[in-house]
């Protein structure tokens, strides 16, 4: 999550309190990072050249002041609105599209994801041209792209609409799909990738598949990969790994999407015996996150990594399986590629997001 840090200028008065309040509550009811200094001492003003208070400061230098007879409840709501904007600014959810009914539902999730942490949605159509061979000679159409460019645009308007409450934009990249999306998740403005499991028809759905699953082993962002038939709800969270090291940043994040009432389901499983982390969870979970009060440690044990995830998703009905990864480890241990491949092909009603440690 990125921090957003604002100067918070004024002396202590029921107008500056009232200000502070509303900030740092609404801040964490959209799961913003907030970091507040509050300058108190005339002279700053002055240096600063603040000319009314109460008064904020952005990290983009941006400076509203609350006029001597201007409601403070207006001026609140105002700050308010540029804090969503400045968020939004720098973090931003990136949505392949494809254009079928698959990346529509990835659509709607992302935008309530949106929604819930203040983003802005990044819709992105990847092009690549597909040459054909006519008379012996390879041959591009120039206009080839202009339809998936018009059925972008109609559908970013389309999402406008229907999300006003959200930034929404959207690119056109030439390019490979996996390659593109790896490149776009390094950004530090990008904060998920929310693509759908399935494409537009039988062969692009074995194509868009695979860069559903590639791009969850390879990115440098948190990945959603949405089935076409899930509904939005962080009400039951299922968490896996096989890293201790991961667990830490791993709950923390999850615990930014929690709801009313989430319940956060932390499953070891075991395969062949191996060593369990069960006990470690319980020992460690309480004095690490002491805050953590809604949360169960089992262990399940299977022949198969896919079929144990699964049965306890279903066991729990859970509303997404989260697995913490490191991006060459992970692939090699617990969730090599075929398994990563076979748990994404049997998706049912179980949005799987994966996260990772950074390669050093």
């Amino acid at each position: 999550m990125l921090m957003i840090e604002v100067a918070l200028y004024g002396k202590r008065s029921s107008r500056y309190e009232y200000l502070k309040y509303i900030l740092q509550q609404r801040s964490q009811e959209a799961h913003l990072d907030l970091s507040i200094k509050e300058i108190n001492e005339v002279d700053d003003f002055i240096k600063e050249n603040v000319h009314s208070i109460p008064a904020i400061r952005f990290s983009n230098n941006l400076l509203l002041e609350c006029g001597q007879d201007e409601d403070i409840s207006d001026f609140t709501d105002e700050v308010l609105k540029n804090l969503l904007i400045v968020n939004q600014n720098r973090s931003k959810i990136i949505v392949p599209v494809d254009f079928s009914e698959g990346s529509d539902n990835a659509i709607a999730y992302a935008s309530r994801l949106a929604q819930k942490c203040g983003c802005q949605l990044l819709l992105t159509h990847i092009y690549h041209p597909t040459p054909v061979q006519v008379n012996g000679q390879v041959w591009v159409n120039p206009e080839g792209e202009k339809p998936f460019v018009d059925q972008l645009e109609q559908l970013t308007d389309r999402v406008k609409s229907n999300y006003t409450e959200i930034q929404v934009e959207q690119q056109f990249i030439y390019g490979f799909p996996v390659d593109e999306l790896v490149k776009l998740s390094r950004q530090e403005d990008a904060k998920f990738i929310v693509m759908g499991t399935t494409g537009a028809s039988d062969s692009i759905k074995r194509l868009f598949g695979s860069i559903s699953q590639e791009v969850s082993q390879k990115a440098f962002c948190p990945v959603f990969a949405i089935p076409s038939d899930t509904d939005f709800s962080f009400k039951r969270l299922l968490y896996a790994t096989d890293d201790p090291t991961l667990d830490v940043n791993a709950i923390k994040f999850l615990q930014g999407l929690f709801e009313k009432d989430s319940h956060l389901d932390i499953v070891h499983i075991n395969i062949d015996d191996d060593d369990s982390l069960k006990e470690k969870w319980l020992d460690d979970i309480p004095v690490v996150f002491p805050d953590l009060n809604n949360y169960s440690v089992s262990e399940i044990k299977s022949d198969s990594v896919v079929k144990g995830l699964l049965e306890a998703a279903d066991k729990n009905q859970s509303d997404l399986i989260a697995v913490a990864t490191t991006h060459r480890s992970f692939w090699s241990g617990l969730f090599h590629k075929s398994t990563t491949k076979e748990l994404l092909s049997r998706l049912v009603g179980h949005p799987l997001l994966t996260f990772h440690k950074g390669d050093e």
